[in-house]
């Protein structure tokens, strides 16, 4: 036990800080697919259906164009080469509307999982996923007159609160000739890995790692053929202690790092849950985005329905922008529990005489 809380230290202790220009959720563990492909079918139970939605910049009246629909369902499907062991396939849906400039990039990803049980009750359980899919992006609003944004017009719109350097990776991946396109579609993989220890009854220690962008294809408007047009690989660690204190309440501290090229972001948060009955759970805690914002969190979970809530708090200097309302996450999932029942063949019993 003393190991892996030392693990967990370490994760914390290593993590970097900065903000990444990637999809990126405050309620990240309510959106598996999108966290490390290893968490395809990693539950118990038939199927999981959930969704997140996130709205970032709705406090900027010029900006209210970043927001992040998503869905997913994954199944763990069939047991492995072993009695300990199975495969989970997975599915998700994101469509992420980024700026001004109203950047569109849809995500259609499909997963699987091998989940290799290294001891024969399955309380640790090592996890190897992969994810392969499309991408498709579009810029719906390039400009006032049908051309793309000067510096200048930038300014204008935002305030000086968007893209408001002419180097901004993101104003960059619009060409200015009439031969760079405004769509573009690629394919884009990931691998990951995680590892799940269960020890004790209602104990849990989680970490995982993910490789993303592993083929880094060119995502830009652009038309060009240098490596400035390359997806840069994505890196990603999470990992989550969950412990009971007692009959009623537990605690959840949990911690999250990715890095896109040379930017990176940390996310620190502390959950902590209270039982009001044995089927019932409300949860909230707070959290850092270091470098950017505090988190609110709240939720519940009812039977095999979890829910989230979560509103960033701007504290870095975009906060004179935005107000200190930095965005806000609404998250949920339900795990369908579906048995056959056994047939069981009714014996007359005839006593003896």
């Amino acid at each position: 036990m003393k190991l892996k809380f030392l693990l967990f230290t370490l994760l914390v202790l290593f993590a970097g800080a900065g903000f990444a220009q990637e999809t990126h959720f405050t309620l990240y563990d309510m959106s598996p697919m999108t966290l490390n492909p290893a968490q395809t079918g990693a539950f118990f139970g038939t199927a999981r259906i959930g969704g997140l939605y996130r709205n970032q910049g709705f406090a900027i009246s010029d900006l209210k164009a970043y927001s992040t629909p998503s869905i997913y369902v994954d199944a763990p499907v069939i047991r492995g080469f072993r009695d300990q062991d199975w495969v989970g396939v997975g599915g998700a849906f994101v469509r992420d509307q980024v700026g001004i400039l109203k950047l569109v990039n849809t995500y259609s990803l499909l997963s699987a999982s091998y989940h290799l049980g290294l001891d024969k009750k399955g309380k640790t359980v090592l996890t190897l996923g992969i994810q392969g899919g499309g991408v498709s992006r579009k810029a719906v609003q390039v400009g006032r007159a049908g051309g793309v944004l000067t510096e200048e017009q930038i300014e204008t719109v935002n305030g000086g609160g968007g893209l408001s350097e002419p180097n901004d990776p993101v104003y960059n991946q619009l060409g200015t000739s009439q031969q760079d396109k405004k769509q573009k579609s690629f394919s884009d993989y990931a691998v990951g890995l995680m590892l799940k220890s269960k020890f004790d009854k209602e104990s849990l220690f989680e970490v995982g790692f993910m490789a993303g962008h592993v083929s880094k294809p060119r995502y830009t408007f652009k038309q060009g053929s240098g490596d400035a047009d390359r997806k840069p690989l994505r890196l990603g660690a999470h990992a989550r202690l969950s412990m009971p204190l007692n009959e009623t309440w537990s605690i959840d501290p949990t911690v999250y790092y990715q890095s896109l090229g040379k930017a990176s972001e940390i996310l620190i948060q502390g959950w902590a849950g209270y039982k009001l009955n044995p089927t019932t759970k409300i949860n909230f805690g707070l959290g850092y985005r270091v470098g950017d914002a505090m988190n609110v969190l709240v939720g519940a979970q009812i039977k095999d329905i979890k829910l989230a809530l979560a509103y960033d708090v701007t504290v870095s200097s975009k906060k004179s922008l935005n107000k200190g309302n930095g965005a806000v996450e609404l998250a949920a999932y339900y795990i369908l529990k579906k048995y056959k029942k056994p047939d069981v063949k009714p014996k007359i019993l005839c006593p003896r005489l």
